[in-house]
């Protein structure tokens, strides 16, 4: 049986680092093309300046099986900082 392991990164640069083994998940799914590559890396480009990348990966045997597009995003309210962890885009997992 081959488990699923669960890994993140958060690095600036984790589209970039990812841009190889996403397309190819992508390509071996039926997947919404808000979900590619090339569109999410964009939006994060134009809309993710003051964002942090926070990208869950899901891996089977060494494979990338599934991802979840997040982003950080400090926050401040009534003079108490936090982060705020959302969905990039709005949109689900590529399984």
């Amino acid at each position: 049986m081959n488990r699923i392991v669960i890994e993140k990164t958060s690095e600036a640069d984790a589209f970039a680092v990812l841009q190889t083994e996403w397309r190819r998940l992508f390509a071996e799914t039926d997947c919404a093309s808000f979900l590619s590559w090339e569109w999410l890396s964009v939006w994060f480009k134009w809309f993710g300046a003051d964002k942090t990348p926070f990208i869950l990966k899901a891996y089977r045997a060494n494979r990338l099986v599934g991802l979840l597009p997040l982003y950080r995003q400090k926050q401040n309210f009534f003079g108490i900082s936090f982060c705020e962890t959302e969905k990039a885009q709005n949109f689900a997992v590529l399984v």
